[in-house]
This record gives C-alpha cells, structure tokens and sequence, in this order.
C-alpha cells in the first residue's frame, strides 16, 4: 500500500499599493516574499508670486484765485451804440433841453493796473433850440484798483480835445471834457464780468446815476 505525502501551499503574499515586484517561484511551491519598491520623488518648482507695483500718486495741479479786477485787463471798444446808449442817460440827468448823438468809438485799454481812454468820435449837440457838431479826440490815462468789484482811479494825464461849432462859431469844449473825464465816469465804478465781456457802470452828470457800458473787444 503507498501513502501520499500531503501537498504543502505557499501562504499567499498580498504585495501593498501602489507597486509591487514579485519574487521569482521557487521550486516546490514555495515562494519568496514580495518586495514593495520605493516611492518616487516629486521635486515641485517654487514660483515668487508677481510682484505689482504701486499706483503713481497723482498731485492735483494747484488753481491760484483770480486776482481781482483780471477779467478787465484787455484793449476794450466802447463802441458807438453803447455810447449813444451812455449819452441817453446823461441827458435825462442835465435838467435842460439836451440831445448828442456820437458818430465814432472810443477805446479804453486796462492793464492790470493802469487805464487809457482814448476818444475818436463826432458828435452833434442839440441845446435850447441850437445846434453844433463837434469832433473829440485825445487821451485820459491813470492808474486804477479793482478791489471788491468797484473800479477806484487815479488821475495821470488828461489830455482831450474837443471843438464844436455853434452857429458858425468855434468854441473849445476842451477844458470841460478833461474836467469831465478826470474824474467821471469810470472812477468808483461798479464793474460786472460775469457775461462774456466786463460791463461797467459809468457815472452821468448826476453822481447817483450810472449806466451800464459792456465793453467790447478791440
């Protein structure tokens, strides 16, 4: 009688995750033991975050304040309509039969502190039942202040001429124009510039009557 040897089993070797390299069979069933391989390295680069620079810093630019009376500087016009307009008023102030009428312009120059008043105009006067025409011309000039809106004058020179005829006769008005201008109408006159050109109020033959002039540019 032959007896059989029993068969002898190899235990099982469960190699680990993720990789395993098996051992070769041995002969006899018997098996080696499984061998896990070593993990790979992953070397991850290191990137500097972007660097952002910072915003200029932007200065407002600074707004000096208007200096007074700056919108009046300029070589002005007063032109013919405004001075008819001008002479209207004046006569209404006289107190006597009055009539002018002006055929010309003058010019009034304003740097930041002096003026030029230059006439170049002809004129026909009415009083009292007689007329004349006339011519002036010549120059008022001085230096002047605009603060708080009102133009106050100092007197240079003054230097008008002005001729009419009167019924055939010559009189030399000269001396009365200069009188006239020396003081009047632009000293201590309110002056306006919130429109498109400065308008000031020139004074008539009555103190406490003043008409507005706009001013026109040359």
């Amino acid at each position: 009688m032959t007896t059989s040897a029993p068969e002898t089993t190899a235990p099982e070797t469960t190699a680990p995750a993720p990789t395993t390299t098996d051992a070769p069979s041995g002969g006899g069933g018997g098996g080696g033991a499984a061998t896990t391989a070593p993990a790979e390295t992953t070397t991850v680069p290191t990137t500097a975050p972007p660097t952002t620079a910072p915003a200029p810093t932007t200065v407002p630019p600074t707004t000096a304040a208007p200096t007074p009376g700056e919108c009046l500087v300029g070589n002005w016009v007063i032109t013919q309509d405004e001075m008819n307009a001008f002479y209207d008023t004046l006569e209404a102030t006289v107190g006597a039969p009055l009539d002018i009428t002006v055929s010309g312009q003058t010019l009034l120059d304003l740097t930041a502190d002096t003026y030029l008043y230059t006439a170049d105009f002809d004129l026909v006067v009415s009083a009292v039942g007689t007329s004349g025409e006339g011519q002036s011309s010549g120059t008022v000039s001085g230096t002047y202040t605009a603060d708080d809106g009102v133009i106050v004058t100092t007197l240079g020179s003054s230097n008008l001429s002005v001729i009419v005829t009167v019924g055939g006769q010559t009189l030399d008005e000269s001396a009365f124009a200069n009188g006239l201008l020396g003081s009047v109408p632009i000293n201590d006159a309110p002056y306006d510039c919130s429109g498109p050109t400065p308008v000031i109020m020139f004074e008539t033959a009555d103190p406490g009557v003043r008409h507005p002039v706009t001013l026109t540019p040359a």
